[in-house]
C-alpha cells in the first residue's frame, strides 16, 4: 500500500489552480514552502530543494543540538586545561614568584 504524507494544515505545497473570475491558471503556493540549501546534518548530503519550513525547522533544531554538544565539549576541554594550569601555579611558592632573578 502506498504511503502519502499530507500537510497538517490541509494544504498542498504547490498546485496549479484556475481563477474562477478570469478563468486563468495560477500557481497556488503555501506560505511555508521555502528553498532550503546546505548540508543535511544527519546524512551529510548536499540539499537544494523546496520543502516545508516546518520540516526544515526540525532538521535545523537537530543540527543546532549537534553544534551545541560540540561546543560544550570544547568549553569543557578548555576548562580542564585551565584548571590544570591553575593547580600547577598554586604549587609554586609565592616567594619564588616574587623573587627577582636578574
Amino acid at each position: 500500500m502506498e504511503k502519502r504524507r499530507s500537510c497538517p494544515f490541509g494544504h498542498e505545497c504547490e498546485s496549479i489552480k484556475t481563477d474562477p473570475k478570469t478563468n486563468e491558471p495560477y500557481i497556488d503556493q503555501c506560505i511555508w514552502l521555502e528553498r532550503v540549501r546546505g548540508t543535511h546534518p544527519q546524512t551529510g548530503e548536499d540539499v537544494d530543494k523546496k520543502m516545508c519550513a516546518i520540516n526544515a525547522l526540525v532538521v535545523g533544531i537537530f543540527d543546532s543540538s549537534k553544534t551545541m554538544r560540540s561546543l560544550t565539549a570544547g568549553v569543557e576541554s578548555n576548562r580542564n586545561r585551565t584548571a590544570e594550569a591553575v593547580e600547577l601555579l598554586q604549587k609554586i611558592p609565592v616567594k619564588d614568584l616574587l623573587s627577582d632573578n636578574s
